[in-house]
Order: C-alpha cells, then structure tokens, then sequence
C-alpha cells in the first residue's frame, strides 16, 4: 500500500520520499496550494522551511496557504516578505 492509499487520493496526489528542501529547490516544481510543515520538534526546523518558503513565493499558488506546526515552547514571532499571517490556533500538547 502506497502513502497516498489511505487517503483516497493515490490517484491525485504523488508521495516524495526526499530530502523536502532539496525538493523545493527544484526549478521544474508546480505551485502547491498547501504547503504543510511539521517537522521534528526543538531543531528550528519550522523556522528554516517558513523562512525558505518565503523566499519562494512561487512554489504556492496565488491563494496557496502553509501550515505550519510548532510546539509552543518553538514558536517566535517572524517577520516575513512575501508571506503573511491569516490564523494562529494554539492546542494542547502531550509532554
């Protein structure tokens, strides 16, 4: 079974097993519409892709969106170019 297959969208969507900011770099990408970020907590990881992200509008669509997920003991404020805040929701964290 795919990655995709548990999700009923084997057929619209493709799975990258890659390093994901190698695969960014890539000058042949189609803009995503949503960009999800959920890396490994405590590296700044988050930090690194929102910010790379930023400095490549053009890897989101027009009304393209990120997500990104941070632990709140991660989060800091980050003033952006080309990006901009429209939501922030905070959940309960296992510890």
């Amino acid at each position: 079974m795919s990655p995709a297959e548990p999700t009923d969208l084997a057929e619209r969507a493709s799975v990258v097993r890659s390093d994901a900011f190698k695969y960014l770099q890539r000058p042949d990408l189609e803009p995503f519409d949503y960009i999800y970020v959920a890396p490994p907590q405590y590296q700044n990881l988050w930090l690194k892709a929102l910010l790379f992200i930023d400095s490549r509008p053009e890897i989101l669509t027009p009304s393209g969106e990120v997500i990104v997920q941070i632990h709140p003991k991660e989060f800091e404020d980050v003033t952006l170019a080309h990006l901009e805040r429209i939501d922030t929701r905070r959940y309960g964290s296992v510890q």
